[in-house]
């Protein structure tokens, strides 16, 4: 049983896994960190969150120097409840969470704040009585104290804490008075000299040596043999300001990493130290799901499903901020995709959720909405795929066996049919000009390939053409929107068809500028920079050609080659610790390499050997290209675009499937393999390739991912999502400033009926401006079985809209007053029909019209 003086500050219960997680200030003189696990101890959660029970089932608090524990049940989580409740193990933590943005010269310890006798206006916000004198005795004057409850609220307030110092004095905020510490480790160390009668002398902050596990000080020659409690109190008392001095007073910061044998780090880590020094990786918390996890394309949330819930967690904390029930469905899951972010200047709010019947939509701050896309009658076979438009008003639904697919606004609940795409389940068979925001569409509605270009918003037909191609493998637009590139089947030779941004074919490249007998092999894949200097091209003859995008013909070929020399390129070998397997890294190879040569052991003698560049991928600037040729499985090449040559190659001891480099960073390229084993392998333009071990709690039993978390241009932090369909994790290549303990579930109240739709109540204003059909719920369903006015009736003013207020959004969405439903055939969309006074004009790749695409502009 706990003392009745020990207050609860703060606590976080998981009611699914009654996981709870509680911040304790002992006898108004110490803060300690306590997680229980329930299971086998409590019926449920309430009992967790009520005190006098919480107290009663608790075991005594144990002595000794320690600040964080762990409880469990005696007998273990799957026996019956009402266990006796034990302490699992109880630890000294010196490495806790700290706020870093320290400027104010007040210091307040957390234990002077007489908590038990104050108001707590919030979860982390009280009503305190402060002496913000120098005088001891001054009279406390009242204040308002906000404060990290959980180690995973740190980065918040660290922030709000800097903010606070950019607008001090200038009138726009509350005063900030001061900083709120728990003493600390260095403040414990200190006391324990002082009860020797001991009296330090020289207690500036490069006299602490922290390490994750002890806390030391040195310098002793100004310490003396003392007894005068006036004097240790002073000393005691200087020791938050010493700390916090940042005037370099006593020493230089340096750090020592973890193979350095005295695995001693000072109290401030030196921003100089490299990021890759480690074998091992930073991760936070273990996410459990049903399906892989998703990040959001602005690195600010993961989506996690567990079978039917779907919660939103902040990549920052993993605190849910929405937690959503989908509708319970036989129909068979699809896929999770988040609306894209608009540019640099906006966020991605809305999160897709896909079956073979269904598709809905919700929003992640407005709990009252959500939008439904019924399959109706499934005439056209089920949902194969589904995604977002340009943006999160605009949701694209793909037929199974490519019968149509069908391109619904959420702004009117309006949608465009077009027959026959290519490629549902795969993004090649489609692209979006990033300059005009025209949706190019490869289609075969008969034996021939053709390509459809829709106006940006409205998807209305500006024009069609019919391809020279065989069987059209893909088509792309270059970033600048200039130019659309098609490749043709490999069986057809090795074509690249250029057309211009409106629809017309400029030349096609068929590979006979460096030898003809390789003309035969094909094209494997294609890729275009993002500064728009090159198109590279992967052919099945494993080379790789780059065509500048001023004349498309061959600046130069890259060859894998069959022996790489040390004196053309860096060579990096991955190597297996002799005493761990799972413990890798790089040797720079001295010597002629001979990559790996793909394996047959696995084809039959009719099968022919995998060959050909199966992977391009540019750096965010262009000036780098990675590549893996399937003929070496196991090799990555790194091209310098700058100088037309190789800039390394990267000898793995599994097979390549996925090369990513960083959406921000132009130095850092993600390599992933086949293999089982909790790695990820980050190669540095700067440092070279490193092999980083995910944390042991990461048991990856399925086909493992990892992707990069969008972090923005300059900020020094890197995260990786790394996982398969049941667990995932965060990843810190360079080391986390968060350290997470826990998530508690607050995804805040759905308000949902049974089948989890959200409702807004009758009158009430709709806050993200979409009709409602004139209905009150918010919750909109739009079926694929309603064929009611022609979308081209409504913009080309032949039929006016409900209320006769048809207008363009500025984003070329049309808003009709309550149309909702209306569904047209692509072909019914003549082209020199389109009206309402707008121009049609597709963009001209040499001349750069000015005109407007339906209300598109440039």
């Amino acid at each position: 049983m706990i003392s009745p003086n020990v207050q609860i500050l703060h606590l976080e219960v998981d009611p699914e896994t009654m996981e709870g997680q509680f911040r304790l200030l002992i006898e108004g003189s110490s803060v300690k960190y306590l997680t229980v696990d329930g299971n086998g101890i409590f019926a449920d959660n309430c009992d967790m969150c009520f005190k006098p029970t919480l107290f009663a089932t608790l075991p005594n608090l144990p002595e000794g120097d320690w600040n964080v524990g762990h409880v469990v049940a005696a007998e273990g989580k799957d026996s019956e409840v009402g266990q006796r409740a034990v302490f699992e193990s109880t630890r000294r933590d010196d490495d806790l969470p700290t706020i870093r943005s320290i400027w104010h010269p007040l210091k307040v310890d957390v234990t002077d704040l007489e908590l038990q006798r104050i108001n707590k206006l919030a979860s982390n916000v009280w009503k305190v009585d402060v002496n913000m004198s120098e005088d001891a005795n001054a009279a406390k004057q009242p204040a308002i104290a906000k404060m990290a409850n959980m180690a995973h609220e740190v980065s918040y307030y660290d922030a709000e804490t800097a903010a606070y110092s950019w607008i001090e004095g200038s009138g726009v905020a509350p005063r900030f008075l001061g900083h709120i510490h728990e003493g600390g480790r260095c403040r414990d160390l200190l006391g324990k000299v002082h009860e020797l009668g001991i009296k330090h002398g020289d207690i500036n902050r490069h006299n602490f040596l922290v390490t994750p596990k002890k806390v030391w000080l040195v310098d002793w020659e100004s310490a003396t043999e003392c007894d005068n409690k006036e004097e240790l109190r002073a000393e005691m008392e200087t020791l938050e300001d010493e700390l916090m001095d940042e005037s370099g007073r006593g020493g230089k910061s340096v750090v020592m990493n973890a193979r350095d044998s005295s695995g001693v780090q000072l109290y401030k880590r030196s921003l100089t130290e490299h990021p890759y020094t480690q074998a091992g990786m930073d991760s936070s918390l273990v996410i459990k799901s049903s399906h892989p996890s998703l990040p959001s394309p602005d690195g600010l949330h993961i989506a996690t499903l567990t079978n039917n819930h779907l919660d939103i967690r902040r990549t920052t904390t993993f605190e849910i901020v929405r937690s959503i029930d989908t509708p319970v469905s036989s129909s068979r899951f699809l896929c999770l995709r988040w609306s894209p972010a608009w540019c640099d200047l906006s966020y991605s709010t809305r999160i897709l959720h896909a079956t073979e019947d269904t598709v809905r939509v919700y929003d992640l701050h407005d709990t009252q909405w959500s939008a439904t896309i019924d399959n109706g009658s499934g005439g056209m076979g089920k949902i194969a795929n589904a995604e977002f438009g340009a943006d999160d008003t605009e949701v694209l639904v793909f037929s199974s066996f490519g019968a149509q697919v069908t391109c619904w606004s959420l702004w009117s609940g309006r949608s465009v049919e077009i027959k026959d795409p290519k490629f549902a389940t795969k993004g090649h068979g489609r692209s979006r000009a990033g300059r005009s925001g025209v949706f190019a569409l490869l289609a075969r509605p008969a034996a021939q390939d053709v390509v459809t270009l829709h106006a940006a918003g409205s998807y209305a037909l500006m024009r069609t053409f019919t391809l020279p191609t065989v069987d059209a493998q893909g088509l792309k637009w270059s970033p600048d929107g200039r130019w659309l590139a098609v490749w043709d089947a490999p069986s057809t030779g090795y074509k690249v068809y250029i057309y211009t941004a409106d629809g017309y074919l400029y030349r096609c490249y068929t590979g006979d500028y460096f030898d003809e007998s390789l003309m035969g092999l094909g094209v494997k894949s294609i890729e275009w920079s993002p500064n728009g200097d090159f198109l590279a091209i992967g052919g099945y003859e494993s080379a790789i050609t780059l065509l500048s995008t001023r004349t498309f013909s061959p600046a130069v070929q890259l060859a894998h080659a069959n022996t790489i020399r040390p004196s053309s390129t860096t060579i990096h070998i991955e190597e297996a610790s002799n005493h761990n397997s799972h413990i890798r890294s790089y040797v720079q190879s001295t010597t002629p390499l001979t990559p790996n040569i793909a394996s047959t052991s696995h084809q039959d003698n009719n099968t022919a050997p995998k060959i050909g560049t199966s992977i391009l991928a540019f750096n965010v600037d262009g000036s780098l290209l990675a590549s893996k040729s399937d003929a070496h499985p196991t090799t990555v090449w790194i091209w310098d675009l700058s100088a037309l040559k190789s800039r390394a190659v990267l000898a793995q001891r599994a097979v390549v499937k996925k090369l990513q480099w960083h959406p921000t960073d132009k130095n850092l390229l993600m390599v992933q393999g086949i293999q089982g084993e909790n790695l990820v392998y980050i190669w540095s333009a700067e440092e070279g390739p490193q092999a980083l071990a995910m944390a042991p709690a990461v048991r990856i039993t399925g086909k493992a991912e990892a992707r990069w978390i969008y972090t923005a241009p300059g900020e020094k932090q890197t995260k990786v999502l790394f996982g398969d369909a049941s667990t995932s994790v965060i990843g810190y290549p360079g080391g986390s400033d968060v350290e997470f303990a826990g998530a508690a579930k607050n995804g805040g109240d759905l308000n949902g009926d049974a089948n989890g739709h959200a409702h807004r109540a009758e009158g009430q204003a709709n806050p993200t401006g979409i009709n409602t059909r004139g209905a009150v719920s918010s919750s909109e369903t739009f079926s694929a079985d309603e064929e009611d006015d022609s979308l081209f009736e409504i913009l080309s003013g032949k039929k006016p809209g409900a209320g006769d207020n048809t207008y363009l959004m500025p984003n070329g969405h049309g808003s009709d007053g309550g149309i909702s439903g209306e569904t047209t055939d692509v072909e019914d969309v003549g082209l020199g029909d389109v009206g309402m006074g707008d121009k049609i004009d597709l963009q001209d790749t040499f001349g750069w019209k000015k005109g407007v695409a339906l209300g598109v502009g440039h």
